[in-house]
Formats: C-alpha cells, structure tokens, sequence
C-alpha cells in the first residue's frame, strides 16, 4: 500500500515544514561548533527544531559528538540546520523524498560523524552523502561561491573545499536528487514507500540496499509518516503499511 502525497496538501498541513525557495537566514555552522545541542540555533528556528526532531529519530547517536575523534562529525543540531538550507535551496518538500535525503546521508556518513570515505580510502569520494569524485566535480562547479575556485584541484583538495561549509556539505544529497535523477526517479519518491525509495537507491544513487541502509530509512520513513500524520492510528507495535 503506497500513500500518495500531493505538495499542495502538505504546505496546508499545520504541522508541516515550510519549505521556501531561499535560505533561511542561520549562516553555516563551522567545524568549531559546540558538539553539544545549540538551543539557541533550534529555538530560534521552528524549521530546524522540526529538523533537529526527525534527525535525531533517524540517527540518534547524533545527539552529541562528545568522544568523537573524528573533526567531521557533526550533532543532529547542526546537521538540521544545514539540511534545512539544503531543502529550500533544492525545492524538497515532499514526505518521500525528506524520508530518502536523511536516510541516505544518515546511513553514509555513519550517523554524520564523516565526511570523507575512509575505507576502502577512495580519493575524493565524501560529503555526508558520499558522493563519488566525478559527482563531487559536478556538484562544485554548481557552487557559485567557490565554482571559480576548483580548476586544477585534485580530489582530496576538492572535497576539503565542499566541507569546509555545512551548508555544502549536507547539501550534496538534495542536489544529486534534484539535477542528477532523472524526473520520473524524483516523480516516484513523491509516492512514499520502499518500492520508490529502492528504485531511487538503485538507478540514482547507484548503490546496494542491505539490511543496514533499509533499518535507516525505515525509521525516516516512520518518523516523518508521524510529522505529517501521514497515519491516523496505529497500533503501539504497528507501523505504516508503507514504510515496511
């Protein structure tokens, strides 16, 4: 059973986030962030409060990067923040396609605590969504503020350009979605379910669905059917028939 979503319907909804076409006006958040919950960054955002809720439904080891030895890791806080940008900048506003972004860069980076591939180790290959060195060319000659930046650049120092700004570095998966898919791909994530959300894996990201990346979008997939009530009763052991 698949629900389908119209857009419309969902700027409507009370509860919903509202996605504009311009950035809000929270700048990115550097690498000397506080690890620990920014309340004042979540309170004074509802997007990102909303955000910071179903990040953290998703991956709740992001609540803190306290005891992380990596730099890259970043806390549910600040990744809300920098997905939010990334949402409106790319026009993502659908349940389905909010369910597949946050999975995916959940899943890839490890919970957001990397940004790069450190095993196997491929030169250049990162951002929270893992994006491969060709598609991390394309995505930083996308960039106006650094597209004149990147001639000659080799991988590694390519991709330290992209994360060196959050607002880049989560913002990789929604620009795949949005100018690396094709339309019909982004069409079908419009119908939340496993069926679309696989097809989308397989024929846009290009890569294997096991066990472990089906468990993070099956808890996007139930957190955001709850923020857009999507279901109006369930019981206490039950999930929406179309996340499963």
């Amino acid at each position: 059973m698949f629900v389908h979503i119209v857009r419309a319907t969902l700027l409507s909804l009370s509860m919903s986030i509202t996605i504009l076409p311009s950035l809000i006006s929270a700048g990115p958040i550097s690498s000397s962030t506080s690890s620990y919950w920014n309340t004042s960054i979540v309170n004074r955002n509802p997007e990102v409060t909303v955000m910071t809720a179903l990040v953290l439904k998703v991956a709740p080891r992001s609540f803190t990067c306290e005891g992380e030895p990596s730099a890259e890791c970043r806390t549910a806080a600040q990744v809300a923040v920098a997905v939010t940008n990334a949402f409106r900048e790319y026009r993502i506003s659908d349940p389905g396609e909010i369910a597949a972004l946050i999975s995916l860069q959940a899943f890839e980076s490890v919970n957001f605590r990397y940004n790069r591939n450190h095993g196997p180790g491929l030169p250049g290959q990162g951002t929270a969504a893992m994006l491969m060195p060709d598609l991390i060319s394309k995505y930083a000659a996308s960039i106006p503020a650094i597209a004149g930046k990147i001639n000659g650049l080799p991988p590694e120092a390519l991709l330290d350009l992209i994360n060196a700004n959050d607002d880049y570095n989560f913002g990789s998966a929604a620009w795949q979605l949005d100018t690396q898919c094709g339309s019909g791909v982004r069409i079908n994530l419009h119908t939340i379910g496993r069926r679309s959300w696989e097809a989308w894996i397989k024929y846009c990201v290009g890569a294997t669905i096991p066990p472990e990346r089906v468990a993070y979008w099956h808890r996007a997939c139930i957190a955001v059917a709850d923020h857009f009530h999507l279901v109006e009763a369930k019981g206490k052991d039950k999930v929406p028939a179309f996340c499963s």
